[in-house]
């Protein structure tokens, strides 16, 4: 097993990706601490689909309402710009 600092994955992914089709796992350490771990697929496992959650996701975005505006809109122009 092999354990590299986030900075080094992310300058040698593409050595990583060949260490783990070779069998390799690797993990991924912020400072000491492992937080990530990269192991080969296995052709028995389903890999989860977020395409239909990121697709809500942005239409929840589109039709968000922004805040109302009202008396703190105000109060907050005023202490703003010396008013109140």
């Amino acid at each position: 097993m092999i354990s590299m600092s986030i900075r080094n994955a992310k300058m040698n992914f593409s050595r990583i990706l060949t260490l783990v089709e070779r069998g390799e796992d690797v993990i991924i350490r912020n400072r000491l601490r492992p937080v990530a771990k990269i192991s080969s697929f296995k052709g028995d496992e389903r890999a989860k689909d977020f395409s239909a959650f990121l697709d809500g996701l942005s239409k929840l975005r589109t039709t968000q309402k922004s805040a109302p505006r009202g008396r703190l809109e105000k109060g907050i122009r005023e202490d703003r710009d010396g008013r109140g």
